[in-house]
């Protein structure tokens, strides 16, 4: 009896693993590149600018022909992605002359109008006893002298803001693909890395990670999103609405104009609602290592409800790791901002 009791323990130690050690497959899988050659000649590619323990890394190139060549990959993903890379860099562009543009028309029609017309109106809607047909000539006065150009030149700016910025959502929701389809995910374990948002007034909108680790992370592919407080956006948007749809009318401005103002509502609120992020590829994080990126404009910290990051490396996983001060850095933001703007420093 006692001999068939020793033979089923050799018969069941031979078919598990040591619970001491690990798993020398395992560990050979481990060791193993989450990406292909193709996918890291992608990411460097796509990759926006960091730093390194406070060592400048520039950005990819986004390189016409290395791009052209990805996107007629075997591989559908990369094949996508690379595709989509062309795009976002084409939208960024046209975005970026877009803005300019708008600024140009603004403070071009800015300068045509008399600054009794424009104290007039601003007064007129102060003051609730003002006669209502002054504020409308006011507003008449202005409205003929801007015309709609600098309207629609803004609209198209966050028209296409928008358009840029749901690509760049769609992109990194097909790097998160790509980084779990071919290696199971390898959650690290806690605290491995540590994320927090700059606070100094210089650095606003940063954040940096920290490699807590005692080896180091190869290959790593680190997104960042910024979560937009959609419920409070969609309220303000409603207030402004009810001033297009009520007020404006009542003060003279032309159908015309009430539909570009409420249109700018619309699109300037779905571009706010959309969550914002980055993207950056570095080829190792040495441990105790910090690695910072610009995640975005600081004053879109006051228009969300949280931030975190996200890693994929050879060795580990680490997914939506939340920032440790997203409170504090919202209160940095609103400290400069008051320091900036006289007007709010009482």
């Amino acid at each position: 009896m006692r001999s068939q009791w020793y033979c089923c323990l050799i018969i069941v130690s031979t078919l598990c693993p040591q619970v001491s050690g690990q798993d020398p497959k395992k560990a050979k899988a481990d060791d193993q590149p989450r990406f292909s050659e193709e996918m890291i000649a992608l990411f460097r590619e796509l990759s926006e600018p960091y730093e390194i323990n406070r060592k400048t890394v520039p950005p990819g190139m986004f390189d016409d022909k290395i791009l052209a060549k990805l996107a007629k990959s075997p591989d559908r993903d990369v094949s996508t992605l690379a595709s989509m890379a062309r795009e976002i860099k084409f939208l960024h562009l046209l975005q970026k002359e877009q803005g300019k543009k708008a600024r140009i028309e603004i403070e071009e029609q800015a300068k045509k109008i008399p600054a009794i017309i424009a104290g007039r109106l601003i007064e007129g809607l102060r003051d609730s006893d003002s006669d209502i047909s002054t504020i409308r000539g006011a507003a008449k006065a202005v409205e003929d002298m801007m015309g709609s150009e600098p309207q629609q030149a803004v609209n198209n700016a966050w028209a296409i803001g928008c358009l840029g910025n749901g690509l760049a959502i769609k992109t990194r929701e097909k790097l998160r693909t790509i980084a779990t389809r071919e290696k199971a995910p390898m959650s690290a374990p806690k605290n491995s890395i540590i994320a927090a948002l700059e606070t100094r007034r210089d650095r606003l909108g940063t954040v940096t990670l920290l490699n807590r680790t005692s080896r180091s992370l190869h290959h790593c592919l680190i997104t960042g999103r910024l979560q937009a407080d959609r419920e409070r956006l969609q309220a303000i948007a409603n207030q402004e609405r009810l001033v297009g749809v009520f007020i404006m009318p009542s003060l003279g401005f032309s159908k015309q104009t009430v539909e570009g103002s409420l249109l700018a509502t619309q699109l300037r609120t779905s571009f706010n609602q959309q969550d914002k992020g980055m993207m950056i590829y570095v080829s190792e994080i040495p441990p105790r290592t910090t690695v910072s990126a610009f995640l975005e404009r600081a004053d879109y910290f006051l228009i969300s409800k949280s931030a975190d990051v996200s890693l994929w490396s050879d060795e580990l996983m680490v997914e939506h790791q939340g920032v440790s001060n997203f409170q504090q850095a919202q209160s940095a933001v609103q400290l400069a901002m008051r320091m900036a703007n006289p007007r709010l420093r009482r």
